[in-house]
């Protein structure tokens, strides 16, 4: 693989620390690290041998040949369309925008300058979505839940992204922040286009302007059903960080996934247990390698701003219906 000449843009972004062994193992050079605070971009700078910068132009003028790029999500699309007008390849963080809108004018953007531009929805680089598709045919289908359940919503205000509480900033909490995972699941497993959602709802027991639990009922074109639990509640410690649980349920088999297991159990045979991550921390080093690998390769990336559009899409509609519904919680 060609090894490209890379730059970091939003140092503080507690998603910068899944990206670093990813960059170290491939042992690229890194001209530039960003941050509005000077401070952590000269820590991390110092880490990787690079320049530190608080003002994303004069990094730009180092001209990376790939940037991995990091915004609150209200300045996600400013920061996108800069890179894509000075045509420099880039990965950014999800949802990439506040709504749909603003995601499918850059994915049209992108295409039309020709822009390489890759989504880390890290799940699609793993061995339990590579063993699920190798056994279960999209259609087969009956019903698909997951369960993602992180941190409590205080973590953020000591891991230098308190805007994530923020709903004018992050745009919404955990059905935002990870929800997006699940439903690009959701599509990727049944291959669907879009999912119609039923019903939802935002609870804010934390009293931030984020919802801090949320659950919504989808299905597919074709009947599957899928649901969707997400929060900010999960009491964590220096073993456990969250649940990440996943049930899928054919006519022939049922299927769930926790604490480093895949379980398969089928109608007629014996019960199968795969050993496998089910860490999503431990996914971002290999999407490193991948899109840099699928840019290099002058291939199209995995999972692209259309189809970063497709999620915000549902994501947009699962918001509207819990703010429809609003069971006696507070409605943003």
């Amino acid at each position: 693989m060609k090894k490209p000449v890379v730059a970091l843009i939003g140092a503080s972004h507690w998603h910068v620390p899944l990206y670093i062994n990813g960059i170290k193992q491939l042992g690229l050079k890194v001209c530039g690290v960003h941050d509005a605070d000077i401070t952590v971009a000269r820590a991390l700078a110092e880490d990787l041998k690079s320049i530190p910068f608080d003002n994303v132009d004069k990094l730009i003028e180092t001209k990376p040949d790939f940037v991995f790029a990091f915004e609150t999500h209200r300045q996600m699309p400013y920061l996108a369309k800069k890179l894509i007008d000075h045509q420099i390849a880039f990965a950014i963080e999800k949802p990439v925008g506040l709504n749909y809108a603003q995601v499918i004018e850059l994915a049209d953007l992108a295409r039309d300058k020709g822009v390489f531009c890759s989504i880390p929805l890290v799940w699609r680089y793993s061995e339990a979505v590579a063993s699920l598709k190798s056994r279960i045919c999209p259609e087969q289908y009956e019903h698909i839940a997951f369960r993602f359940v992180a941190g409590p919503p205080e973590r953020y205000l000591h891991n230098g992204s308190p805007w994530m509480l923020d709903a004018s900033e992050a745009g919404g909490g955990c059905m935002t922040n990870l929800g997006v995972h699940l439903l690009d699941l959701a599509l990727e497993l049944t291959q669907s286009d879009d999912l119609k959602v039923l019903s939802a709802i935002h609870k804010y027991s934390h009293k931030f302007s984020i919802e801090d639990y949320s659950t919504a009922l989808l299905a597919t074109e074709n009947g599957t059903s899928v649901v969707l639990e997400t929060g900010y509640a999960f009491p964590m410690d220096n073993l456990h960080k969250r649940e990440n649980t996943w049930t899928l349920v054919t006519g022939e088999g049922y299927y769930s996934l926790t604490d480093g297991q895949l379980a398969l159990r089928n109608v007629n045979n014996n019960a199968e247990t795969i050993s496998l991550t089910t860490d999503s921390d431990d996914l971002y080093p290999v999407f490193v390698r991948e899109t840099l690998r699928e840019w290099a390769e002058g291939r199209p990336p995995l999972i692209d701003l259309y189809h970063m559009a497709r999620v915000r899409n549902i994501l947009d509609k699962i918001n509207e219906n819990a703010a429809a519904h609003n069971y006696g919680g507070k409605n943003h």
